[in-house]
């Protein structure tokens, strides 16, 4: 099979892409299929490489950011023959008001035509399908043909199985990126953090200012980060609103690939994540027992289940499974 992904992260915010086009184009190459990645702004400009590599592909995969001329240029490959599959990971038309691109995505239209959230369901329905890492996700937009794959993670990257030389067991923490407020200030888990040692890599100020006691890494680049997670003793997740249901495993999946023990809020993302830690529902007293419980215990036969569970979740044992999503199209 030959696809082309066509990814949106720009360098500074190199993220969802990742998981998203670069670790599958790299994984279908491995397997012996065709795979380029090109970035939207690039592969716009169709120059003789992106024209070459589309008129070879079987699916050109366009991640998440639809404005008019990347709707043109669907359109364009899909009279070409080209099966188009569009990929995203959050629930956009139900942003909260917490996150601040929300105000790009549903109010300002002056600077794209019109607003994205109007492009990105004129891009669903252009694409012979959709993709999320979600189900719950996939199964909102009933209209579409939707295609789950989850997020998996290329395990080639030594720094997953490389630890961290000054873990500290005890020590709870989180990493993720800003859109994650009402995460914390709705679950009921601020009440227990707020004064315990607790290190955040990424999250948003309004967070950090809640806690007292925060050892804050604002940035890690990608390849780094499996190294610079496995510092935490503690791994924690909470998810609150609608919003939080549709996201993917990611955190749950992180966590026990460095042997991270976890608490998260038992809820649709974590579904399927049964090995490595403890699901609870968003009360104060139950994150505060749960926290507590893998702080002073012996919880070594949890983390040894998690760390096999998780392993066994690397992109190159199920980067079949999206060729066969994309041969059926």
């Amino acid at each position: 099979m030959k696809v082309v992904f066509v990814y949106a992260d720009t360098p500074g915010e190199l993220n969802t892409s990742v998981w998203r086009c670069k670790w599958p184009a790299e994984a279908l190459a491995r397997a012996g299929h065709s795979a380029a990645l090109f970035f939207y702004g690039d592969w716009l400009k169709r120059r003789p490489i992106h024209i070459a590599w589309g008129a070879e592909a079987d699916v050109i995969v366009y991640e998440r950011i639809a404005m008019d001329h990347t709707l043109q240029d669907m359109r364009w490959w899909k009279r070409h023959g080209k099966k188009i599959v569009f990929s995203f990971d959050d629930a956009y038309d139900i942003m909260p008001d917490t996150i601040r691109t929300k105000e790009v995505w549903h109010k300002d239209g002056k600077s794209f035509g019109d607003k994205l959230i109007t492009y990105f369901y004129d891009a669903m329905e252009i694409a012979d399908a959709i993709e999320t890492p979600s189900k719950l996700l996939s199964a909102r937009y009933k209209a579409n043909k939707a295609l789950y794959i989850p997020n998996y993670p290329d395990l080639n990257n030594p720094n997953w199985g490389k630890p961290y030389p000054v873990r500290i067991p005890k020590r709870v923490g989180w990493a993720g990126g800003a859109s994650h407020i009402l995460s914390f200030t709705e679950s009921g888990i601020i009440p227990v953090i707020q004064d315990m040692p607790i290190t955040i890599l990424g999250g948003h100020p309004k967070i950090i200012e809640k806690l007292n006691n925060c050892f804050h890494i604002k940035a890690v680049r990608h390849e780094y980060y499996p190294y610079i997670l496995g510092q935490l003793g503690v791994g924690l997740a909470p998810l609150a609103g609608e919003f939080d249901q549709h996201r993917s495993w990611i955190k749950c999946l992180e966590y026990s690939l460095k042997g991270i023990p976890w608490v998260v809020t038992d809820a649709p993302p974590y579904e399927d994540c049964s090995h490595g830690g403890i699901k609870i529902e968003n009360k104060t007293r139950r994150w505060k027992g749960a926290i507590n419980y893998l702080l002073n215990n012996d919880i070594s036969e949890l983390i040894e289940e998690g760390l096999e569970w998780a392993w066994s979740q690397g992109i190159d044992d199920h980067i079949e499974e999206r060729v066969k999503e994309y041969a059926a199209l």
